[in-house]
């Protein structure tokens, strides 16, 4: 499976005319970043992957009728996989075939266990609530496996960046970073982190990061170069809007290391069905307001850099952290938020989101590593 401009286009899009599929995708980053993988959409593991989503959103459904229109959704699903599993495996590059295999088997045997437990919660005369959670959980399990099935579907990075940013760091491909946050001013044996039971977890929290250099290479690629040299250690959570977002900021500007002054680099974003980001721009500044970026800001925990309300293009190191209540209309409404494709978004947090709320002003980034990626990502480009 080969990647040319035309694939790219009709790529899985973040924007459904299905409302209730387009609310969870645009406030889910796992599922912004499935769909922003260049993968054409008709592939059946599209299919394959949309269909689970649907039996999510169907779970939604009160009472024994969420099971129902669920159970339906399953048996799509079991028969799409049996269908083309082998399609689905050649469609792998081939350094990934073995663990393709792997992966297919798994979400086999995790196909069936779904079955199974909606086939008891059906027949069951008990409240269903704890069932659906256990449900919901299986299947967000599938689709990180389909997930990582997709990336290894992906035939190189799908387009060149163009010369005049030669001289900057790019990210092509998906890199995982690890991040711990430490809370300011702790009392001794206190423990102000807590999780969702309530129970203290203790004076500093683990985020990961999964950083999209498909959809923001620059974006990633200089987010990358900075964690490499270690400007994050000792950040610190300068803002905090309730609700809205957490800004976070090094001590100091990064310094390119050739020309030793701070670097800026340009606003990317790359619009919903467009084979290529727009550089230079925002949407605004564009005259394309009214469309979507692949990778919207409206998800709990997307990550995207800071640049002045005077110039789109002297973003550093200092970075947003979203988080927009998925509920709200600022997450979910189709126009989207204002700062929708004016801001240079470029991952979303895919562990850890649940301890967002309780990061205040003045709690500082105490480590940061690279998980995975980094042999996607470039010092500059080809001269």
């Amino acid at each position: 499976m080969g990647l040319d401009k035309d694939s790219w286009q009709v790529q899985a899009s973040v924007i459904s005319d299905n409302t209730l599929l387009r609310r969870y995708i645009v406030t889910n980053g796992k599922a912004i970043l499935r769909y922003a993988l260049p993968i054409p959409i008709d592939e059946p593991i599209r299919v394959l992957q949309s269909t689970l989503e649907q039996l999510l959103i169907d779970l939604h459904s009160p009472g024994k009728s969420g099971l129902s229109l669920a159970w339906k959704d399953i048996q799509k699903a079991v028969q799409i996989l049996h269908k083309s599993e082998v399609e689905i495996l050649l469609d792998s590059r081939k350094e990934h075939r073995d663990e393709a295999a792997s992966a297919l088997g798994d979400i086999d045997q995790l196909l069936g266990i779904i079955r199974d437990k909606i086939q008891i919660a059906k027949n069951s005369k008990k409240a269903v609530k704890d069932m659906k959670n256990d449900i919901a959980n299986e299947t967000e399990t599938s689709l990180d496996k389909i997930a990582q099935l997709e990336e290894w579907m992906v035939q190189g990075f799908p387009y060149p960046i163009p010369h005049k940013y030669d001289s900057l760091p790019r990210l092509k491909g998906r890199a995982t970073v690890e991040m711990t946050i430490t809370k300011a001013n702790v009392a001794l044996n206190s423990s102000p982190f807590r999780d969702k039971n309530g129970s203290p977890i203790g004076n500093s929290i683990h985020l990961v990061i999964v950083l999209d250099g498909y959809s923001a290479p620059l974006t990633s690629g200089n987010f990358m170069q900075v964690l490499l040299n270690n400007l994050y250690q000792d950040a610190t959570v300068v803002d905090k809007d309730s609700g809205f977002y957490l800004l976070i900021q090094p001590k100091q500007l990064f310094i390119d290391p050739d020309t030793q002054k701070p670097r800026n680099i340009p606003m990317e974003v790359l619009i919903d069905g467009d084979p290529y980001p727009i550089w230079g721009k925002t949407l605004e500044t564009a005259d394309l307001a009214d469309l979507q970026p692949v990778l919207p800001m409206t998800a709990f925990g997307a990550i995207a850099m800071v640049h002045s309300s005077e110039d789109e293009n002297d973003a550093n190191s200092s970075f947003f952290i979203f988080t927009l209540d998925p509920r709200s209309e600022q997450a979910r409404n189709k126009g989207g938020n204002i700062l929708n494709g004016n801001v240079a978004t470029f991952g979303y947090i895919v562990q850890g989101l649940e301890y967002l709320p309780q990061i205040s002003p003045k709690d500082k980034i105490t480590y940061t590593r690279i998980l995975n990626g980094i042999d996607k990502w470039e010092k500059e480009g080809a001269f």
